[in-house]
């Protein structure tokens, strides 16, 4: 996926960053519907909170991109199924873990763009100095739910599903 997107080795705009924006998404809006279903006494962890599209909305209209534009992006069709609690939080796992990403990603995005000529940077850095106690707090439930389950199989099928239906949406959209 590093390497589909090269976030760190892009020499950004400010319209090749709303665009990668605007594909992210595309896959995190329909993603993130399917995660909510799964209520959080199933989980051991509410993923309201911990969802990003409402960041990426927030970033792509502080970049001048109106509401109707935004819901005319395409979303993408082809996500991992979702279909249990351990495949639940085998996709978590991938977007929780790309916060960690965020916290280097950010510093490079104001150096590459005007940093004060906007602040679209929420999506990649969602919980601030959080970042660090959310990522523990996830991985603990992610654990005692891969040992309660036995299902760290599915968990780790989940991750490799979520990871390569990323790659294959920026694949498409970015062409």
């Amino acid at each position: 996926m590093e390497r589909s997107l090269d976030i760190m080795g892009h020499d950004w705009t400010l319209e090749a960053y709303k665009d990668m924006l605007a594909v992210f998404y595309g896959f995190y809006r329909p993603l993130e519907a399917l995660l909510i279903r799964f209520p959080r006494e199933d989980m051991g962890i509410d993923v309201g909170p911990r969802c990003k599209a409402a960041f990426l909305e927030e970033d792509l209209r502080e970049l001048g991109m109106s509401e109707a534009d935004q819901s005319a992006l395409p979303l993408c069709g082809s996500l991992p199924d979702l279909t249990s609690v351990p495949a639940a939080l085998g996709c978590l796992y991938v977007l929780e873990g790309a916060t960690l990403g965020g916290r280097v990603i950010v510093p490079y995005l104001k150096k590459c763009l005007d940093a004060s000529a906007i602040l679209g940077y929420r999506f990649f850095n969602p919980y601030g100095e959080m970042t660090g106690p959310h990522w523990k707090g996830f991985c603990n439930v992610l654990v005692s739910n891969a040992t309660r389950s036995k299902a760290d199989d599915v968990i780790l099928k989940s991750a490799c599903d979520t990871f390569q239906s990323l790659e294959e949406w920026f694949q498409r959209r970015l062409k």
